[in-house]
């Protein structure tokens, strides 16, 4: 027999002190020293750490890039939106309601409406997700709680979709993105800034900007607070950075390009599911 033990949860053991970055650096050394000395003794167990990218980015181990390259599979959900029919999430959609419907199915095609206010459904649907299955799933799940099952109607109404996406985004999308920042900050001052950009009345903005209306609404939160907080934001692909050239724009969140930090002299964009639930319309 084969045995596969898999640790899972470390986002739920970080705190405000930097020590459990070094401990959960100390967990990756002790589990590559185990795992290779099971192998070199013939032991038919493996130890498997799940680990999300932006936290494994901020680990204090010496080891990191090499068991990155020599022992880590980056699962990567994120698909180009010009070529929607090959998402990951899009075939995890597909799947789920194939064990629902005791066959092959293609929901875009046979149950929901071809476009959601004059977009491709898809595209409009994978714009309120940080392209996570996790997001996608309960996204569905929102829409599915508002079809009016009784009227027997063979596709939700373009108005059940919107009412399931605010839905979403007020009951999960919002409590999620917060959920990110506990350990990083207190929870006052998780809450205090989500004041700021639901009061602020933009979803794209310069940093500049929301410090000088922190500091005119008399915001307790200091300019450090607030980057520290924004970056984690950002690392958690609840906001993105916008650069300007002309009449384009130019976008990167971190789900796009797991390399890219948070630039706080280019513009700042919220996320259309943390933009949705801030200004619940």
């Amino acid at each position: 027999s084969k045995h596969i033990v898999v640790i899972d949860g470390l986002d739920e053991m970080l705190t405000v002190r930097r020590d459990q970055f070094r401990a959960l650096g100390a967990l990756l050394n002790e589990l590559l020293a185990v795992n290779q000395d099971f192998r070199r003794s013939g032991v038919p167990i493996k130890i498997v750490l799940l680990c999300r990218t932006d936290l494994f980015e901020i680990i204090e181990c010496a080891n990191k890039n090499k068991i990155r390259q020599d022992y880590s599979f980056v699962i990567d959900w994120y698909h180009d939106p010009k070529e929607p029919d090959r998402s990951f999430l899009i075939s995890a959609v597909n799947s789920r309601a194939r064990l629902s419907f005791g066959r092959a199915i293609d929901i875009f095609e046979e149950i929901m409406p071809k476009k959601i206010e004059g977009d491709v459904t898809r595209d409009y649907i994978l714009d309120y997700t940080r392209h996570t299955p996790r997001d996608m799933l309960q996204l569905f799940r929102s829409i599915q709680s508002m079809c009016d099952k009784n009227k027997g109607a063979s596709r939700p109404s373009e108005r059940e979709i919107l009412s399931g996406i605010r839905a979403y985004s007020l009951n999960y999308f919002l409590p999620e993105v917060k959920d990110e920042l506990v350990g990083y900050a207190q929870p006052d001052e998780i809450n205090e800034l989500f004041q700021l950009l639901g009061r602020l009345r933009r979803r794209d903005f310069y940093f500049k900007d929301l410090i000088k209306f922190a500091v005119d609404s008399s915001s307790t939160l200091g300019e450090d607070g607030i980057f520290k907080m924004l970056r984690v934001l950002f690392n958690c692909s609840a906001i993105g950075n916008v650069q300007r050239s002309g009449s384009q724009r130019f976008y990167t969140f971190k789900y796009r390009n797991p390399n890219s930090s948070l630039n706080k002299e280019d513009g700042i964009m919220l996320h259309k599911g943390l933009w949705k639930a801030l200004n619940a319309v």
